[in-house]
């Protein structure tokens, strides 16, 4: 069914229409043993997850925009419309209400038996009908793409688990629950993680601003990704003018304010 409505949605776009297609693990949500805030969500395999922060109001901007939002998760199916109808943006709609297509595991190219998941398996855009010209999928794993559309990845940067504050996170490096590789070691670390999609957001959004058409758009975010997104895990002068916009209570992604913060 939902490949049906998938091929159906890319049949009545406009030709000027752009992709950006988001993972959840890791990118979306961080999975979470216990709840974090209000739209903390326990899904269909019955595991917490918390919704990453600047993701929600980032998206709704991206579609005020005119970009076209899916979903691409190696989860099972019904673990991802499970978190994507318990998130909800400003308008009172769910991610699974704006999405133009939702892809699952089943949905992925089996390329290997051997090896790790992100080595066995694979999001290729290609096969799921996508325009590789007009198309980013942003991932917190590069390789989950075929070495012929890495150009298409937007990595997110390094992934580490969710804490409220570096303090919280610093209180769990003795429990055997977390790697220690994925707690970070720093405050400036925890605070570029738990910011992370502020990056993001803010190069896609600037790429709409600034690209002369859809089809400089892929140039724009290839050319520029290093300048907003601090692969480093350190912030420039630029970065830090981006995530300043945090200090204010509403949220402000260059034109569009559609979320207050409680």
């Amino acid at each position: 069914m939902f490949l049906a409505i998938f091929v159906l949605n890319l049949s009545q776009a406009s030709v000027n229409s752009f992709d950006i297609i988001f993972d959840l693990d890791g990118t979306l949500y961080h999975h979470v043993y216990s709840k974090q805030s209000e739209h903390t969500i326990r899904a269909s395999d019955n595991k917490l997850y918390e919704p990453i922060k600047w993701g929600r109001e980032g998206i709704e901007n991206l579609l005020a925009q005119g970009y076209r939002v899916h979903f691409y998760s190696g989860g099972l199916h019904h673990r991802n419309m499970s978190l994507l109808k318990q998130t909800f943006l400003q308008n009172g709609k769910s991610l699974f209400d704006i999405a133009s297509s939702i892809h699952s595991k089943n949905d992925m190219e089996i390329i290997s038996t051997q090896g790790k998941y992100a080595d066995r398996f694979k999001k290729n855009l290609e096969k799921r009908g996508f325009d590789l010209k007009k198309t980013i999928i942003i991932d917190d794993i590069e390789r989950f793409v075929p070495v012929d559309q890495i150009d298409n990845m937007l990595w997110t940067g390094q992934t580490y688990y969710h804490f409220n504050s570096f303090e919280i996170a610093d209180k769990h490096r003795n429990d055997l629950r977390y790697r220690p590789e994925y707690i970070p070691e720093t405050e400036l670390k925890w605070k570029i993680s738990i910011n992370k999609m502020k990056f993001i957001m803010e190069l896609l959004l600037d790429a709409k601003d600034k690209a002369s058409s859809n089809d400089k758009i892929m140039s724009y975010i290839r050319m520029h990704k290093a300048k907003y997104i601090p692969y480093n895990e350190e912030l420039t002068p630029f970065q830090k003018g981006l995530l300043s916009k945090i200090k204010n209570p509403s949220v402000c992604f260059r034109k569009f304010k559609y979320f207050t913060r409680p």
